[in-house]
């Protein structure tokens, strides 16, 4: 950490982060920082930075910038810094669907229709939310959370609570993966 007669004839340049926070407002700064993110451009040194903007915690400020990666200190012409630059996140692995989770559309749609006529005929009306979700399975995942909230809604009708397992065995039997 430089002292104050040092930061004075100190010269900061920005780091990608820095341009990026002044670019996207995406770094939390306070009005002062900001014009301070501003002014700091490669050229100025500290001096001339407290001239221009007269604020008496310009070094508190100067520090906080740094510390939080978004300004460097320049050398001296002869040797030149380069700012650090953030290593980009790792990809997302590509994810491959397994044979479980690729579901068979004609079997789906068997099972979706008998989740569908039984939810009608214990609910009613009351059945449009899960009828729509229902419809709206695309994949094992949802399947299995929709299934289970399906299995549940029957178990608590009075039309059909004593057949809620059954159909449900019913629904698995005709998938031809395990759910």
């Amino acid at each position: 950490m430089l002292n104050r007669a040092q930061m004075l004839q100190q010269t900061y340049a920005k780091t990608p982060l820095g341009q990026q926070a002044i670019a996207t407002r995406a770094v939390p700064l306070l009005a002062a920082e900001r014009r301070v993110l501003i002014l700091i451009d490669g050229q100025r040194n500290g001096a001339e930075l407290y001239q221009q903007l007269n604020l008496h915690n310009l070094f508190d400020m100067i520090a906080a910038l740094e510390q939080q990666g978004l300004i460097y200190p320049m050398l001296s012409q002869s040797s030149v810094v380069t700012p650090p630059t953030p290593t980009p996140p790792p990809k997302p692995p590509q994810v491959i669907p397994s044979a479980a989770s690729v579901l068979n559309e004609a079997a789906l749609s068997e099972v979706k229709q008998l989740m569908i006529n039984s939810s009608r005929q214990a609910m009613g009306l009351l059945a449009t939310r899960l009828v729509r979700d229902i419809e709206d399975i695309k994949d094992l995942p949802s399947l299995k959370t929709t299934m289970a909230r399906w299995n549940m809604a029957l178990r608590e009708s009075r039309a059909v609570a004593a057949q809620a397992d059954q159909l449900l065995q019913t629904a698995k039997a005709m998938l031809p993966v395990a759910v």
